[in-house]
Formats: structure tokens, C-alpha cells, sequence
């Protein structure tokens, strides 16, 4: 498997390459099992990543075939418009423009962060409050 070059940029890790994977794949659903199959990741290592993908509402489920439970990137979150806008950014550039943009593809990956993690701040006090 080729590297995109959203993996070259934010690095080899295994959050990265689900994340990568679920960008290039957002129009489908999956199991947890394929998506660690085909980023060639073990069960236990996309444990955390999943749960942590779930929290901050990254995927959502979709349906539920026998045991298998299917999700699918939540393109409506914040974060993921922005790193999609970055992918797209860094996938449209010649090699030496995409490291170029590096930079600016990690601020804004900040701000996604910073906008998703206000927006979980506001939910909870709109419940606090009713």
C-alpha cells in the first residue's frame, strides 16, 4: 500500500492511517475488523482509536449486519470538513508544494480541534441547562 501523502505529512502512526483510510473510503460503511484489516493495524491497537473516534463523534454507525456493527465517517463534524479539506489540498499539490503546506495543514488540523472541542462544550452546557 502506497502512502497518500496525507500519511506523509501527519506521519505513519496507526490513528493516522485509519483516519487516511476512512477519508479515502467516506463513502462506505465498515466494521471495525476491515478497517484494521486494510490499514494493517491488530484488533487491539483500533480498539482505542475507534472509541476515541466515537467520542469525538468522527464516525457514526450506520447499520448492524449479524455481529458486526458498521460505521462511516461523520461528515457533518467539524474536524473532519477540515481534515478533508486538507487532504484534498495535500492529494491536488506536485510533491514538493504538498510538504509546503505542511505547515498550514497542521493549524488548521488545531483549529478543527479547537472548533469540534467547543462545540462539545456548548452541547453539554445546552443540556446542562435544560
Amino acid at each position: 500500500m502506497r502512502d497518500s501523502n496525507f500519511v506523509k505529512t501527519f506521519g505513519k502512526v496507526p490513528f493516522i492511517l485509519v483516519i487516511d483510510f476512512l477519508l479515502e473510503n467516506y463513502l462506505f460503511d465498515y466494521s471495525k475488523t476491515e478497517v484494521a484489516r486494510e490499514v494493517r493495524i491488530s484488533r487491539i491497537t483500533i480498539e482505542k482509536i475507534w472509541k476515541t473516534l466515537i467520542e469525538k463523534k468522527l464516525i457514526i454507525k450506520t447499520k448492524k449486519i449479524g455481529n458486526a456493527t458498521l460505521y462511516r465517517l461523520n461528515l457533518k463534524a467539524p474536524v473532519i470538513k477540515k481534515l478533508r479539506e486538507i487532504d484534498f489540498i495535500l492529494s491536488s499539490k506536485p510533491k514538493k508544494q504538498a510538504n509546503q503546506t505542511t505547515e498550514q495543514a497542521k493549524q488548521t488540523t488545531e483549529q478543527a480541534k479547537q472548533t469540534t472541542e467547543q462545540a462539545i462544550d456548548n452541547r453539554q452546557k445546552v443540556k446542562a441547562i435544560a
